[in-house]
């Protein structure tokens, strides 16, 4: 019941006496037209906000369901009418190509299941009510300047890389941004289904590319196909190799920027947040160092779970990552704590 209040009057004390279980919470009134004014704002952002963030959940649901009909109904027609037209399935060839073919749709399904059903991840409230106002009470740090240590919406501390999202309505661990074609956050749990996913569908893009020139160049060819039967699967390989080409070019820049960021150990947020320190630091003489960044290898683990060879970060897996998203090795951190 407190607790109802406290969410719907932020200016009231976040802490205080505990209330009977039928009184009800005293306020004092607004006596000013700015405080009448205030109040009526704040009541209506909290309905915004409300409606938004069902707005974006009705919007998210419809991109995943969009993304869900391209990937199924692509790779549909691709194996059942454009893979035949190029080779004949039950060659030698055939059983080459299909293998890949075969590898790279399961990872693409797996990992997009994988994104879109697991959680980012959220911090837990493990501190005291007496710690609680501690923070409360300390000054929110300058913007650009660094991150505050108390989230005022979800009213729990803020462990480092977490930030709150208005769209989930929730923190987030390692909040890199919030995606319509997942629903949800790219966070700590997420991440690496994410960036598989994206490298596996620009993976998928250029061995379908790739087959279908070949065949129009006329270096594959089920030769026992008839002339109507290809004629008739000209528009599947049209639409094919359009809807693949395009995902290309798109997935191509995406990737490399989702790379950069998973081997410097950054997320979308820390990106922006660090090339602001390295500006402030350029202009004094010094040098800003992302205290993240501790080694492509290590960087890596952190992302993909741990591993002997880089070629295993590409392997599906439901292993959970090393550490609970609330620590994170830096420059400075002893790795055995953590890892």
């Amino acid at each position: 019941f407190r607790a109802f209040f406290v969410a719907c009057l932020p200016q009231l004390p976040s802490l205080g006496p505990r209330l009977a279980p039928h009184s009800r919470p005293t306020t004092a009134k607004p006596r000013t037209l700015r405080q009448r004014l205030q109040r009526a704002m704040d009541a209506w952002m909290r309905r915004a906000m409300s409606v938004g963030r069902m707005a974006f959940a009705a919007f998210g649901l419809v991109c995943v369901c969009i993304a869900w009909g391209l990937i199924l109904g692509t790779l549909y027609i691709y194996f059942s009418t454009v893979f035949p037209l190029l080779v004949d399935v039950r060659s030698l060839k055939g059983i080459i190509m299909y293998i890949p073919a075969s590898w790279i749709s399961f990872n693409l399904i797996f990992n997009y299941f994988m994104v879109v059903r697991r959680k980012p991840g959220k911090p837990v409230a493990s501190i005291t009510e007496e710690e609680m106002a501690e923070m409360q009470k300390e000054a929110a740090p300058t913007k650009g300047k660094g991150w505050s240590k108390f989230c005022k919406h979800c009213k729990i501390p803020k462990p480092p890389r977490a930030h709150h999202c208005h769209i989930c309505g929730q923190c987030v661990l390692k909040m890199d941004d919030h995606c319509p074609w997942i629903n949800s956050c790219v966070g700590h749990e997420k991440h690496r289904y994410f960036f598989l996913f994206i490298a596996y569908l620009w993976i998928a893009c250029i061995y379908g590319c790739t087959t279908i020139g070949l065949y129009y160049y006329g270096w594959l060819e089920n030769s026992s196909n008839t002339r109507s039967e290809r004629r008739s699967g000209n528009g599947a390989l049209i639409f094919t190799f359009v809807i693949a080409a395009t995902v290309f070019v798109a997935m191509s820049a995406f990737l490399s920027w989702n790379l950069y960021l998973v081997l410097t150990n950054q997320t979308t947020i820390e990106f922006h947040y660090n090339r602001s320190m390295k500006s402030i630091a350029a202009r004094k003489g010094e040098v800003f160092v992302n205290p993240y960044d501790v080694g492509i290898t290590r960087n890596l683990r952190q992302v993909f779970g741990p591993f002997t060879a880089y070629w295993q970060c590409l392997m599906p897996s439901t292993v959970n990552l090393p550490g609970d998203g609330s620590r994170w090795l830096t420059v400075d951190e002893p790795f055995e704590d953590i890892l």
